[in-house]
């Protein structure tokens, strides 16, 4: 069998244009044999795009901003590419319009067909309601088949949630979750009551939660028997990350956890089983 030999080393692309390497990513995609387009968020806050072809066996000679006045942050928003069709080209990114104060907005898009050789004029919001956190939410997107688009992100409830794109339909009304309830930890579902109760057991382990605000504390739940080497009194701010590390002490190798809110429960449990690692711990509704 052989392979398609690799370049000896990398080289620079043609163009006077240049990025920066902590912050800025790349975005690729082909959109037909024999091309790639390669997009990135430039320094002036435009989408900047260059090309390749075969018919040309070259680079274009500079990267160029895409039309439209939507500019994003270089620093922290990516451009998810994907080609639907052959000679379609679409990207997509969460946007600026959360509102002043938040850094939650809609996912924007903008598009290329081999049809008008153009780009559309300017960046447009799909349809729907649901925000995503432009700072740490980061668009997937996959053509399934030719005329359809899928995308993806992880949602402000931690499940995964999606929409889609067909030729026959157009865009979906709104984004979705998938099913399954894994996610992180449990919604309090009083408006009187405000705080997150946890108690949590491992013997001989570290056991760590990590949090922003605003504030709610741990310790056992009025009525609530704590379990035996309880560790209380952590303090907790706004969404919660419950995390553990192995157990290091032979004779125990399980991590038990009990979350409670006003009216809701959740039981986690984990392990044991052989070697003394956790078992993944199964998680219900993200506390906002």
């Amino acid at each position: 069998m052989s392979f398609p030999t690799w370049n000896t080393d990398w080289f620079p692309l043609p163009g006077q244009a240049v990025f920066d390497r902590n912050t800025q990513k790349i975005a690729a995609v082909s959109r037909a044999p024999g091309n790639l387009d390669l997009f990135v968020i430039g320094n002036d806050s435009h989408v900047w795009t260059t090309a390749w072809s075969s018919a040309t066996n070259n680079w274009n000679t500079d990267w160029r901003p895409l039309p439209g006045r939507a500019v994003f942050d270089l620093n922290t928003q990516h451009v998810a590419a994907v080609s639907r069709a052959p000679d379609h080209l679409d990207l997509l990114v969460i946007g600026n319009d959360g509102g002043v104060g938040t850094t939650n907005g809609h996912v924007w898009t903008t598009a290329w067909s081999s049809a008008t050789n153009n780009w559309n004029t300017d960046w447009r919001p799909l349809p729907g309601q649901a925000v995503f956190d432009r700072n740490t939410q980061k668009i997937a997107a996959i053509s399934r088949a030719p005329g359809n688009l899928d995308l993806f992100v992880i949602g402000n409830d931690s499940h995964v949630w999606t929409t889609a794109w067909s030729s026959a339909t157009g865009w979906n009304t709104d984004w979705r979750p998938l099913p399954g309830r894994a996610v992180t930890a449990t919604r309090n579902m009083s408006p009187r009551f405000h705080e997150l109760r946890a108690i949590l057991t491992c013997s001989s382990s570290e056991t760590t939660a990590a949090s922003e605000p605003p504030m709610v504390t741990s310790g056992p739940r009025p009525g609530a028997v704590p379990l035996a080497g309880t560790r209380t009194g952590a303090r907790f701010r706004g969404k919660q990350y419950l995390t553990a590390t192995r157990n290091r002490s032979p004779p125990f190798q399980g991590l038990r956890a009990i979350l409670t809110c006003s009216l809701s429960e959740t039981t986690v449990t984990s392990g044991p089983h052989s070697g003394g690692c956790m078992q993944p711990i199964q998680r219900s509704h993200s506390i906002q």
